[in-house]
């Protein structure tokens, strides 16, 4: 797999992490923000984003930018022309543009690999970071595992516009073990958003010219 589409897989991963995470815990999360991020989910949102990669020395090295929607646990994500993840909820499919497949697999929630399962970075927040408030309404997540791919992760939020979603999120920070730095903007927030069932699913049979290569 080329290397810029690693990396699209990867932030996309990561942007999934944050939201699907904060969905999973939103009940019991005494954190206003993810709650609210949470919340907006079960009502359905969308977010566009663009998205950059530094170096440990601040040389550009990637960028690229996509969409997101997301309704309970369905999503769709796509960065650039080049990759789309749908996700129905028991099925995945990755859509890959430059080889033309089709990947279809299980949407494995017990996976401990990161690219099949977005939600290991923070699937547990109170036990993998130490979370504070910092002001301009950021939430930082230091993680308590010096081998973590990301030992520092802050969040930025704005107040919402309406009561579904009282705080949305406005940049993601990323900070790698080697002092790489992704960063991701929300250009755009929406919700609440009702969805058809159908952008949640993909029928292959419909992308002429496309191998399907199904892995459950």
């Amino acid at each position: 797999m080329k290397l810029r589409l690693k990396r699209n897989l990867l932030v996309l991963n990561i942007l999934l992490s944050f939201v699907l995470a904060s969905y999973s815990n939103a009940e019991a999360s005494s954190n206003q923000y993810f709650e609210a991020l949470g919340g907006a989910m079960n009502v359905g949102c969308s977010m566009n984003f663009s998205l950059k990669g530094c170096d440990k020395n601040g040389r550009e090295v990637f960028s690229s930018k996509g969409k997101l929607q997301i309704f309970g646990e369905c999503y769709k994500a796509v960065a650039g022309d080049e990759m789309e993840i749908t996700c129905n909820g028991t099925t995945k499919s990755i859509i890959r543009q430059d080889t033309k497949e089709i990947i279809i697999s299980g949407n494995d929630r017990n996976s401990r690999d990161l690219l099949e399962n977005p939600l290991q970075i923070i699937k547990n927040t109170d036990n993998q970071y130490i979370v504070s408030i910092e002001k301009g309404n950021c939430v930082k997540l230091q993680s308590k595992d010096k081998h973590s791919l990301y030992p520092q992760i802050k969040v930025w939020f704005k107040s919402g516009a309406n009561a579904s979603c009282k705080w949305i999120p406005v940049k993601f920070e990323l900070i790698g073990k080697d002092n790489s730095v992704y960063t991701i903007e929300i250009t755009q927030f929406t919700s609440p958003v009702k969805f058809d069932k159908a952008v949640f699913n993909v029928d292959a049979g419909k992308r002429a010219g496309y191998e399907t290569v199904d892995l459950r």
